[in-house]
């Protein structure tokens, strides 16, 4: 057998074509990793329960208590709309209104807004209602209604949509209205007697505390309305003096109706982003 050498360029030639028949389906397999979707390393979007302050558990997430869910910028986590509803117990401070009425209820109602999106600060149309009671004689009571309605606002310590728990300043401003009149005590019966009527406005400081749907609020109302007799009050004392002394003149009074007031309420988110 004889050996025929063969051309170096043939040689080489050779060695190429065996390289590339071993690197082709490498190639080939990171071509394919490179066009097909990498939907296993995809970022999946997170649902956010708005109730809580907290993602959403999916099946495929993995969640880390301790690190918070953070915004992108322009992106409005918390609800634009939060209606509110409160229950109002509180002492009377003013020095008319504690001398007849020490204590009082209430309801108040608002819809808060969320301008911004730092869910920080609310402000909301509000709407009150106060109820006072006290025993005029065995059977005769004595009934004062205030209600107002007004604006509050409020700036929360921490982002809503990151917390459950959070502090909040409040301030607001009302225009009030009173209304005192007389009652038989149940059990009895009578007319209904009106003794004084006003309004005026109130503005009231407080702070409060939330934990995710519920907060408690204290706040003082500085309320110094301007009150008169009712007419046909002025009227009986008229007709009692006999015509013998010149008409009673009862000019408008302002008083004290000073109030510490605490409220325990739910949230109800209205809107969604």
């Amino acid at each position: 057998m004889h050996y025929v050498e063969l051309p170096p360029f043939f040689t080489a030639a050779k060695r190429l074509a065996g390289g590339i028949s071993l690197c082709l389906p490498c190639l080939c397999l990171l071509l394919l990793m490179l066009t097909t979707p990498q939907q296993a390393f995809a970022q999946k979007k997170q649902v956010y329960d708005y109730t809580t302050g907290e993602p959403v558990l999916q099946e495929t997430d993995t969640i880390y208590p301790d690190e918070p869910r953070r915004s992108q910028p322009g992106e409005r986590n918390f609800p634009f709309m939060v209606f509110e509803a409160g229950l109002n117990a509180g002492l009377s401070t003013g020095y008319e209104l504690k001398e007849v009425f020490p204590f009082g209820n209430g309801v108040e109602f608002m819809l808060n807004f969320n301008p911004f999106y730092n869910n920080k600060l609310f402000v909301a149309p509000i709407m009150s209602f106060y109820y006072f009671t006290n025993y005029y004689d065995y059977a005769t009571q004595d009934n004062l209604i205030w209600w107002g309605f007004g604006a509050q606002a409020k700036y929360y310590i921490k982002d809503r949509s990151k917390t459950r728990w959070n502090a909040y300043p409040a301030v607001s401003v009302k225009y009030n209205r009173v209304t005192n009149f007389l009652s038989p005590r149940p059990g009895y019966a009578g007319n209904t007697l009106d003794v004084l009527n006003g309004g005026g406005l109130s503005f009231s400081l407080g702070a409060g505390v939330t934990r995710n749907l519920t907060y408690l609020q204290v706040d003082y109302h500085a309320f110094n309305p301007m009150t008169k007799i009712d007419k046909d009050l002025q009227a009986q004392f008229n007709v009692n003096s006999g015509g013998l002394y010149e008409p009673y003149r009862f000019n408008k009074t302002r008083m004290g109706f000073g109030f510490l007031n605490f409220t325990l309420g739910i949230q109800l988110p209205v809107g969604r982003r």
